[in-house]
Formats: structure tokens, C-alpha cells, sequence
């Protein structure tokens, strides 16, 4: 149990060293993640003292001692205890990270394709669900019921959990955000720029996007933006969250997703190439951006379209 407490620390880690291009010290705080493993063991301490033999009668009611079996339940059920509430923190930052690294990258990336981390997210659900299924198996345990088969389902589900959270993590590239993390987003910080001086960013902004296609770059970031206008990157920041609120990443696709529309009305261009040709990176992202905005898959919206003009 001690080890098994380690678990969830371990994967908040690795989302935090996902996103960092230096390794980050461990210090400070990061020390409590052993207050979790040392209370298991101050917890079972108690149990540790008890012999061999007295151990081994606990598994035949006719053999076991109340006190000591009292003493074994209250052990595990603490241990469990310690092992859910430590585990649910840790995985709630890990969460917590995931949510706040795809935030940072809409403000300075107009796709997120490898940089969001939605995979990994999915993939601690799936750790949280089976180590729920852990906890209620022992729960069934403590009380007294036993169903035959549930403890090697939860092995089972553990190792193929694992298994797959290893193979999709090694194959996955890193994800530096160092550029997110570091990225004044004007969001945080007292506004430094007049109401018309963020008007006339915005028509810039606007000239850019329509006289020179900025859009239909794929790789479109705000430090781009920054050199093709010639504004400081924390002035357009700033302009996105007082001025037109929103982030860059909404702002970049708004431009797409209109001419996307436009071309889906006017052409009978195939919508793959289509969601390429307006800069995005695949046809899932173009879909799911495209239904949020006008309510309807592009295929939809193009029929609807055409049964009007017909």
C-alpha cells in the first residue's frame, strides 16, 4: 500500500515534466507527496507487530482472534482511506495542469493537434476509473462480500491500463510550453492600453488576416502574428482578453471557420481539403470547431445551403 500510494504523485509528475522543457527541481512542496506512503506506514506499524501465526488464523473464522482481526480491518480500511483521499489530490492536479496547459496553448497556437494533452486526460479517467474499481473492491472486502473473479477484473483492468498509458506516453512528443507558460496574457495584469489603441490593434489585426490569409497558416502562433504586424505580443494578448474577448486560438479559427462557410456555400470542394485549405490540421478539429459555431457538421450546413439556393 505504501507503493500503490505513489501512484498518483507519479502521474502528476510526469504531466508537469511533460510540459517543461527543463527538468523541474523537486523541492519545496513536492516533498509532501511522501506524507501519503509514511501515514500508510505509521497506520500499519500496529499490525506489522503481530506474529506469523496469529497472522495466518485470521484467514479461518474459527481460528482468528476478534481483537486482531478488529485490529486488521481498521488497518486496511485506513490504509484505503489514506490510498483514496491522497490519490484523488494528485490526480485532480494532474487534471488541473492538463486543463491549464490546453488554456496557455490557445493563446499563443492556432491548432492544438500534439499540444493539448486531451489523450492523456482520457487516460488518467481511465486510471481514476480503475482505481475506484480498487477502492469498491475492497470496500466489498471489508464488509464481509467477496464476489468470486472481482479481484483478478481489477488486476486485469489495472495492467491494461497501465500497459496502454505506457505505450501511448513513450510514443508521444514532448510537449514544451515554456513559450505558454511565460506568455503575458494581459488577462493578468492591469490593462496598459487605451480603448482606442486596442481598436486600432484590432484593425490591424483584422488587415492582416484578410489582406494577407494569416489564417490558412497552419502553424499560425501569436509570435508570428507579432512580427508579420509588428505589435508587441502582450499588446495583442491584451487586446483578445480586454478588447474582443476571447484568445488567439478562437480568434485565428473565427477567420477559418468563415471561410470555410463561405466555400462550403460556393464550392462543391471536398470538405477535407477544404478544412486544409483554411488551415486546419484535420478533419476532426474541423468538424467539432465548425459544429460549435454554426450548430451543424459541415456536410449539414453545405446540404442546408444547397436545398435554399435550390
Amino acid at each position: 500500500m505504501p507503493f500503490v500510494t505513489l501512484l498518483g504523485p507519479a502521474l502528476y509528475f510526469y504531466v508537469r515534466a511533460m510540459k517543461a522543457r527543463k527538468p523541474r527541481r523537486f523541492a519545496g512542496s513536492d516533498w509532501w507527496v511522501l506524507s501519503g506512503p509514511l501515514l500508510v506506514v505509521l497506520i500499519m506499524l500496529p499490525f506489522s507487530q503481530v506474529s506469523a501465526p496469529d497472522k495466518l488464523a485470521l484467514a479461518n473464522p474459527v481460528t482468528r482472534d476478534p481483537d486482531l482481526f478488529l485490529l486488521a480491518l481498521t488497518t486496511r480500511a485506513a490504509a484505503i482511506v489514506v490510498f483514496s483521499v491522497f490519490t484523488a489530490i494528485y490526480l485532480i492536479g494532474a487534471l488541473r495542469l492538463q486543463f491549464t496547459h490546453k488554456v496557455n496553448v490557445k493563446r499563443v497556437y492556432s491548432n492544438l493537434e500534439k499540444r493539448s494533452l486531451d489523450w492523456l486526460k482520457m487516460l488518467l479517467a481511465a486510471w481514476a476509473l480503475g482505481w475506484i474499481a480498487f477502492v469498491f473492491t475492497d470496500a466489498l472486502w471489508l464488509a464481509g462480500v467477496s464476489p468470486v473473479g472481482t479481484g483478478a477484473i481489477s488486476a486485469v483492468f489495472e495492467a491494461v491500463a497501465f500497459s496502454a498509458f505506457a505505450h501511448i506516453a513513450l510514443n508521444q512528443p514532448a510537449i514544451y510550453d515554456d513559450e505558454t507558460e511565460h506568455a503575458d496574457t494581459g488577462a493578468d495584469r492591469q490593462p496598459i492600453l487605451t480603448e482606442d489603441h486596442m481598436t486600432r490593434i484590432t484593425r490591424k489585426l483584422d488587415a492582416a488576416m484578410i489582406g494577407q490569409h494569416l489564417y490558412k497558416e497552419s502553424g499560425l502562433s501569436l509570435r508570428r502574428l507579432s512580427d508579420e504586424t509588428s505589435i508587441k505580443e502582450n499588446y495583442i494578448s491584451e487586446t483578445f482578453s480586454q478588447h474582443l474577448r476571447t484568445n488567439f486560438y478562437d480568434f485565428v479559427n473565427g477567420y477559418r471557420l468563415k471561410e470555410a462557410a463561405s466555400l462550403l456555400e460556393d464550392t462543391d470542394t471536398n470538405i477535407l481539403n477544404i478544412a486544409y485549405d483554411v488551415g486546419f490540421n484535420s478533419r476532426s478539429t474541423f468538424n467539432s470547431a465548425f459544429k460549435r459555431l454554426f450548430g451543424m457538421p459541415p456536410s449539414e450546413y453545405r446540404n442546408r445551403q444547397s436545398a435554399i439556393a435550390g
